[in-house]
C-alpha cells in the first residue's frame, strides 16, 4: 500500500486514521501489561469508533479497498453495537434507567446469594468502580462494572469467561485491520506516562452510597464516570495524539450540549455547559472522517484536519480541543458537587480495595 498515490486531502485522512490507530493499539498494549480488563471494556466504545469509520472510510477509497481483510459479520456487528454507546443518552432516560436498574439489581441477587450469611449482615459487594490516580489527580472514578453489564450483550455473572472470548475475538480483528497501518515494533511507544494507576474498588449494601437500592442518580455518577474516562484515562495517557483526543472530546462535548435540556429537564437540575462550539456538521466530519466534506476547495495541507475548524467555527483545532476539554471538566465538577450536595459521593478506602 505505500506505494499507492494519495490526494492531499487523502493523505490527511490517512494520517488521522494512523494516529488514531497507533493510540489505541499502545493503549491496548499497556491496558495489557497493567493487567487493567476493566479499562478494556471502558475503551470498548471508543476502539468501535476508530475500527468502523477507519474500515468504512478505507473500503469507499478504491485504492485501498483490496488491501482491506475480509471481517465476519458477526464481529462487523459487535463493533456496531459498540460504536453506538459513543452517543451520549440516545434512548429517553428513563429507558437508559430502568437498564440500569435491572443490572444493579441482577447483580446485586448475584452477589447476595453466593454467600446467604454475608447478604444476612449486609456486606456483600454490588458493583465496583474504577478510579484514575496519579500525581496531580487524586481517585476520580472513570468506569463502573453496572455500565459494562449494560453495554456488554448477554451479559452475565455466570458467563463472565464467555464474554472475556468475545472481547478477544474483538480484538484479534482489530488488529488485524490495524496492521494495515502499524508496525507493532516501530509504533509502540517508548515515553507513556507510566505513573497513572488505575485502581478499583468494591462497593456494596453498606459501602455504596446508593446502598442495595438503584436510585436514578446513578446515572448521574454514569455520567461523571465517562467525563472522567475521557479526561483522565484517555487524555491523560500521554502528552501526544492530540488529532485523536480532540475526535473523542468533541464527540462528547457535542453529545453533553445536545442532551442538557434533557437532563436538566429529568433531575430538576441546572447543569451548564458552553454550547458556543456545538456543530453537528463538524461532529460528524471528525467522526466520519468526513473532512472533505468541509474544507472542499480551501484545503490547508499544513493543517491536521485540512483547516476544518477554522472554517466551521473559526477556531483553529488545537484551541478546539484546549476549550471542549475545559468545558467537560466543568460539566464534570458539577456532577461530582451535585453528588456531594446529596450525600451520593463515594468513598474509596483501603477497606474496599478490589
Amino acid at each position: 500500500m505505500h506505494d499507492v498515490k494519495f490526494s492531499p486531502t487523502e493523505e490527511v485522512v490517512l494520517n488521522l486514521i494512523y494516529t488514531d490507530m497507533k493510540f489505541i493499539y499502545n493503549l491496548i498494549q499497556d491496558i495489557e501489561k497493567q493487567e487493567s480488563a476493566n479499562f478494556a471494556i471502558s475503551l470498548l466504545p471508543y476502539m468501535a469508533l476508530v475500527y468502523k469509520e477507519a474500515y468504512k472510510w478505507c473500503y469507499k477509497n478504491k485504492k485501498i479497498r483490496k488491501y482491506l481483510p475480509e471481517i465476519p459479520k458477526k464481529i462487523e456487528d459487535y463493533y456496531e453495537y459498540y460504536r453506538e454507546y459513543n452517543k451520549l443518552l440516545k434512548e429517553p432516560i428513563s429507558v437508559i434507567n430502568e437498564k440500569y436498574k435491572a443490572e444493579f439489581h441482577n447483580a446485586k441477587n448475584h452477589f447476595s446469594n453466593k454467600r446467604k450469611f454475608l447478604k444476612y449482615i449486609n456486606i456483600y459487594n454490588i458493583y465496583g468502580v474504577g478510579t484514575f490516580n496519579n500525581d496531580l489527580i487524586k481517585l476520580s472514578p472513570i468506569y463502573n462494572t453496572v455500565y459494562f453489564s449494560v453495554i456488554i450483550p448477554g451479559f452475565s455473572w455466570d458467563n463472565f469467561d464467555q464474554t472475556a472470548k468475545e472481547a478477544y475475538k474483538l480484538s484479534y480483528h482489530l488488529g488485524y485491520f490495524f496492521g494495515l497501518f502499524l508496525d507493532p515494533h516501530l509504533d509502540r511507544l517508548t515515553d507513556s506516562i507510566d505513573n497513572n494507576k488505575i485502581e478499583d474498588y468494591d462497593f456494596g449494601a453498606r459501602t455504596s452510597p446508593f446502598h442495595k437500592v438503584y436510585r436514578d442518580e446513578f446515572l448521574i455518577f454514569d455520567l461523571l464516570c465517562k467525563c472522567n474516562f475521557l479526561l483522565y484515562g484517555l487524555n491523560n495517557y500521554t502528552t501526544i495524539f492530540k488529532t485523536t483526543k480532540l475526535r473523542f472530546t468533541y464527540n462528547l462535548y457535542f453529545y453533553i450540549c445536545e442532551n442538557l435540556d434533557k437532563i436538566n429537564s429529568y433531575y430538576n437540575t441546572n447543569f451548564t455547559i458552553n454550547t458556543k462550539y456545538k456543530d453537528n456538521e463538524l461532529r460528524s466530519a471528525f467522526m466520519h472522517y468526513g473532512i472533505w466534506k468541509i474544507v472542499k476547495d480551501k484545503f490547508n495541507p499544513l493543517d491536521s484536519f485540512g483547516g476544518m475548524t477554522n472554517i466551521r467555527l473559526g477556531i483553529d483545532w488545537n484551541n478546539l480541543l484546549i476549550f471542549t476539554l475545559s468545558e467537560i471538566k466543568s460539566f464534570s465538577l458539577q456532577l461530582d458537587n451535585y453528588l456531594s450536595k446529596n450525600n451520593l459521593s463515594h468513598n474509596y478506602s483501603i477497606f474496599n480495595k478490589a
